[in-house]
């Protein structure tokens, strides 16, 4: 995740910096120590506290960002959750015409290069919005 995250930090912001774009949602696994599914996540996806403590820091580094304002800031929302992902998810203007949803199934026993990825768009794929 960090380092997918650290490589889109930089799409994030391009598409946070489009006028049409309303709306980016990100559902991120709770990093603390605490988590009762910390170790089960590690053996599931191959992460650790540390690597999901980059990645959020990256996206709350995004939300103080100066370069973008402060609409473009409010755009990003990060939610953080205390189950075991099952895929990661990238939801752009969900509630809008132009919605994407990006998507990697977590594949047991399969390494993430060879994970598909997946893509639905609301102007292509109407009857699945």
């Amino acid at each position: 995740m960090e380092q997918t995250t650290r490589n889109y930090k930089d799409t994030i912001k391009k598409i946070l910096q489009k006028p049409d774009i309303k709306n980016i949602q990100i559902l991120i696994s709770d990093p603390s120590p605490k988590s009762p599914l910390i170790s089960k996540i590690r053996n599931l996806v191959g992460t650790n506290i540390n690597t999901l403590t980059g990645s959020l820091e990256s996206l709350n580094e995004l939300k103080q960002d100066t370069e973008l304002s402060e609409k473009q800031r409010e755009k990003l929302h990060i939610k953080i959750t205390e189950e075991i992902p099952i895929q990661s998810m990238f939801i752009l203007d969900g509630k809008e015409d132009s919605a994407i949803v990006r998507f990697e199934p977590y594949l047991f026993g399969i390494t993430k290069e060879l994970r598909p990825i997946h893509e639905l768009s609301k102007r292509k794929e109407k009857k699945d919005f």
